[in-house]
């Protein structure tokens, strides 16, 4: 026995005032049924005298007779009252037979079902002048069908070429309603469009676009040529190119040929034109940085310790990385073709970089050539992360940037993205908590020359993670607001701050480790690390005595070896535990 609950006898009771009216049920599987109400019960089951069922596809309707009807209330979404002295649908639907309504159904459902067979090529044309520099030209486009499906003709193979924001002017509906991209049969029958043709109107932005144009197979014919075409871009933009065809034997199409794209100033994309000039600046940057850098070097390499050579280092593969990079993009502007062996260099070297730019932080976080000689047993887990970062961050950039150029991005990147985050945050996780403890250290020892360093390391490495997940952030913000590439002539800043920012972090800790003649104060000095680094203004008054001098200067002689021999132990200690 079920018994009804609030919600059901109030809507029971109000149904009460709708007795003998004529109403509107929506129903929970989106039919809608229209009748007289003559009954109802405790739990809003109700019967409908000459119900009808009203489909509606588009401008066209039907009522649908059935008679009467019983509704279960469970199935019961709106009930409404409706108007007698009002029409109930806008002058401009049409009703048809029921036989017509569900040929329109039908011809829905198959322009839904029937997407056609697509090869998406997105392409930027970045223009400056409107002089015939700036084209799409198509040389030698072949499709080739298999033997079983050559007996008969196909309907045409469309090429559609039109710029990002007449997207809208490509697919329709002859009804009004759900979009579609290829005519039908029964789209036909209306007029509005030919069977196997794509559907498509003229850009009331652009005149003549967007571009469309094809070719058919003959009956018996394996291979189809599309005419050579060159089209002319005279507004700046993002073109799109899309191959598509209408015809389900032609399932097993294979597509051949090369489309040139070309911009006022050569072969690169619009998106990645700016990368060049930025490059350039990079490499200009990194010169500067590795003159005053090595000049230093020069003068006071006596006094240089290990951990100036690793920023020697990593001055050095940045240098290398920028010009790759250049020298990538000025090849690919000039001749149209990546150039694969310059590519893969400049991943490889960006890669060792950013590697080696880590595993350094994280070894100067944990003190290593300033309070302690050596990382101890940490030096093997230490190069495994190093290794495993290096491998994924490989991996990633090898997929973006060696072969074809793709403006999409979809779950294949998000796999290899994945790695390098979490080896990324494992990273800054370890760093933080390496220098923590080595601020704790340096401060129980008193080394303040030292500690003060440190201080401003630390500053600088937490605002470079403060920035980073800002403009992490930013970067989620502009890239789901851009679903269509839109903003294609400011997407190249995303990537570009990163390097700035990475180049920042290295031009800090260059100031902060410059090689001079007072760079040994911050390496470990074994045996002299008992020299706390005090402050010069610090004064000790001795009083006289009349212990002879020698004796005078034997005993802080002892008391310091004893207490170096201590620190000294103390440190070997340390290294052993960690």
């Amino acid at each position: 026995m079920s018994w009804a609950g609030p919600e059901d006898v109030y809507l029971s009771t109000s149904l009460a005032s709708y007795l003998d009216k004529k109403l509107l049920v929506l129903l929970r599987d989106g039919r809608k049924l229209l009748g007289i109400l003559r009954s109802f019960d405790q739990f809003a089951n109700a019967v409908l005298e000459g119900a009808c069922e009203r489909v509606i596809v588009g401008e066209l309707y039907c009522d649908i007779p059935l008679g009467l009807y019983v509704i279960r209330g469970e199935n019961v979404v709106l009930i409404g009252e409706l108007d007698s002295e009002r029409e109930e649908l806008p002058p401009h639907m049409t009703r048809v037979s029921a036989a017509e309504i569900k040929s329109a159904q039908k011809a829905e459902r198959e322009a839904s079902d029937l997407k056609g067979n697509l090869l998406f090529c997105p392409y930027s044309i970045h223009l400056r002048s409107a002089n015939g520099d700036s084209y799409i030209r198509f040389e030698k486009i072949t499709f080739r069908r298999s033997k079983e499906s050559a007996n008969l003709s196909s309907w045409p193979i469309h090429a559609i070429v039109f710029e990002v924001e007449d997207r809208e002017t490509i697919g329709g509906s002859a009804y009004g309603g759900q979009r579609a991209v290829c005519c039908t049969g029964d789209l036909a029958k209306l007029g509005v469009c030919s069977e196997g043709e794509i559907i498509h109107r003229p850009s009331t932005k652009n005149p003549g676009w967007p571009q469309v144009f094809g070719v058919s197979f003959e009956a018996h014919e394996k291979v189809a040529t599309l005419p050579s075409k060159s089209i002319q871009i005279t507004k700046t933009g993002m073109y799109n190119l899309y191959f598509i065809h209408c015809d389900l034997k032609l399932s097993d199409l294979v597509v051949e040929g090369k489309t040139v794209w070309k911009n006022p100033t050569g072969y690169l994309p619009g998106r990645m034109a700016p990368f060049m000039n930025f490059y350039g600046f990079m490499s200009l940057a990194f010169v500067i940085l590795g003159i005053f850098w090595f000049s230093q070097y020069a003068r006071f390499w006596r006094e240089v310790f290990p951990l100036q050579n690793c920023i020697t280092l990593v001055i050095t593969l940045g240098m290398f990385e920028m010009a790759l990079w250049y020298f990538e993009y000025a090849e690919f502007n000039e001749t149209g073709v990546r150039p694969t062996g310059i590519t893969v260099w400049a991943v490889t070297f960006g890669t060792v970089k950013r590697t080696v730019a880590r595993v350094i932080l994280l070894m100067v976080s944990m003190g290593f050539g300033v309070v302690r000689p050596s990382l101890g047993g940490l030096t093997s887990k230490v190069i495994l992360l190093g290794l495993t970062f290096f491998v994924a961050s490989e991996v990633l950039e090898m997929v973006e940037n060696v072969g074809a150029v793709s403006d999409l991005s979809g779950k294949a990147r998000l796999f290899l993205v994945l790695p390098v985050a979490i080896l990324d945050a494992f990273f800054i996780l370890w760093i933080f908590t390496s220098l923590s403890a080595t601020l704790n250290k340096l401060q129980a020892r008193r080394m303040m020359v030292k500690l003060d360093i440190y201080r401003k390391f630390t500053n600088a490495l937490a605002v470079t993670v403060v920035v980073s997940v800002g403009w992490i952030c930013y970067e989620l913000y502009f890239k789901s607001n851009d679903v269509y590439n839109e903003q294609w002539q400011n997407a190249w800043i995303v990537p570009a701050f990163w390097q700035v920012l990475s180049f920042s972090l290295l031009f800090v800790i260059c100031v902060l480790w410059a090689p001079s003649q007072n760079s040994t104060r911050y390496a470990y000095l074994g045996d002299a690390s008992e020299e706390f680094d005090k402050d010069d203004t610090t004064l000790t008054l001795i009083k006289p005595s009349l212990t002879p001098a020698k004796d005078v200067l034997r005993a802080p002689e002892a008391r310091a070896m004893q207490g170096s021999n201590g620190l000294s132990k103390g440190d070997d200690e340390e290294d052993k535990i960690e």
